[in-house]
């Protein structure tokens, strides 16, 4: 199965929060289990790559806001899972964040490398992960393109709304878009919204979280909108990686210490 991961921060590349972890470990977990999974950010000026090596794959060109544009492909491996990492260059839209246009910009691009195969390779899955990437389903569908999506909402507060001129910025019919039905005066979009209406399954960090964005107090305004995906929102709880910046196994340290362990009746003696 191959999984393309599209994520806005992914650790130790750059990182604002607990989403850069998951971007880190879950691939690395799913790596494990034979998943050809390979992840996808934008490469923001920030973002260290250290001694990584990094390639320039290809360049993807195509309309926003009526203009001709490009997104470099950097490709590098990650240097603790071994996973895959694409970065898209643009120094216009990528370079630092400018809600919406960068998510706008990001998620054009996603789909539109995608689609022409620069990667050599095809995703069977994309995993959208928060507002980010919400406009990716759309396109996938608007497409036409053989790709199941599943999106995560790692925190339903946050939700991306803004003009419907990204939209048009985008190239896409304004009337594809389901929150127009409910915004129709402010002519306002919902990024996570609108991820939640077309993408075809939805997770979230805990099954206790799957249950609480269907009340009307955790809802945040989406929860009528959630309760219509009832059956297709499952919860799956946040996990913790152990074998993080352990130092026996991590790859980054040149030479691994720490103690070690013997069993002793039911009991772990550890000698330095």
């Amino acid at each position: 199965m191959n999984v393309l991961f599209t994520v806005w921060e992914h650790d130790p590349f750059f990182k604002l929060g607990g989403l850069g972890d998951v971007a880190r470990s879950l691939p690395g977990a799913l790596k494990t289990f034979d998943v050809d999974i390979r992840v996808m950010i934008p490469y923001y000026k920030v973002v260290k790559m250290g001694r990584n090596k990094k390639t320039k794959i290809g360049v993807c060109k195509f309309l926003f806001g009526g203009k001709k544009v490009k997104a470099e492909v950097w490709e590098t491996i990650h240097p603790y899972t071994g996973v895959t990492s694409y970065f898209l260059r643009n120094k216009k839209y990528l370079d630092k964040v400018t809600p919406m246009e960068t998510w706008g910009f990001f998620d054009k691009a996603v789909v539109e490398i995608v689609k022409s195969n620069i990667l050599n390779w095809k995703p069977d899955i994309i995993h959208i992960n928060d507002q980010h990437c919400g406009l990716i389903p759309l396109m996938v569908k608007n497409e036409k393109l053989p790709i199941k999506i599943m999106l995560t909402i790692h925190n339903l507060a946050y939700q991306g709304k803004t003009s419907v001129d990204i939209v048009e910025k985008m190239g896409l019919d304004p009337a594809l878009c389901k929150t127009l039905r409910w915004e129709i005066k402010s002519r306002q979009i919902n990024f996570l919204l609108e991820a939640i209406v077309h993408a075809d399954i939805i997770t979230t960090v805990s099954p206790t979280y799957a249950k609480e964005i269907l009340t009307e107090e955790f809802g945040y305004g989406l929860n009528d909108i959630l309760k219509g995906r009832e059956g297709q929102i499952y919860g799956i709880l946040n996990g913790i990686d152990i074998d993080w910046r352990h130092t026996t196994r991590d790859p980054a340290v040149k030479f691994p210490y720490g103690p070690s362990e013997k069993r002793v009746g039911g009991e772990i003696q550890y000698y330095a």
